[in-house]
């Protein structure tokens, strides 16, 4: 038998493998998020809840005036949410939405 050659598996393949992409890892130690802004598919991942219940809970908040649900951004009519992580994190744990900060007026 020779050296390069695994005995049930074939030969040993001669190129290395790439080593995995550098990824930024998050504050709290949790999973590797390069921007705090996700995408409804993201957030379910996230969340790890079906993405009709994420979409479900970002109609409610447009619907109750910011009330109860979870907060998004949609730049325009038809365009895809955007969730941010702490938003998502604080509808997790069933804390109210954060309202928006409004700046005052000097």
């Amino acid at each position: 038998m020779t050296g390069d050659a695994h005995p049930t598996k074939g030969p040993v393949p001669t190129h290395p493998i790439p080593p995995p992409r550098p990824t930024k890892p998050s504050a709290d130690g949790g999973a590797a998020i390069s921007s705090p802004w996700m995408t409804v598919r993201e957030t379910a991942a996230y969340t790890r809840r079906h993405k009709d219940t994420v979409l479900r809970a970002l109609r409610e908040y447009q619907r109750t005036d910011g009330r109860s649900g979870l907060r998004g951004a949609q730049p325009k009519p038809h365009a895809c949410y955007r969730v941010r992580r702490d938003d998502a994190d604080r509808w997790m744990a069933g804390e109210l939405p954060a309202r928006p900060r409004r700046l005052a007026h000097a």
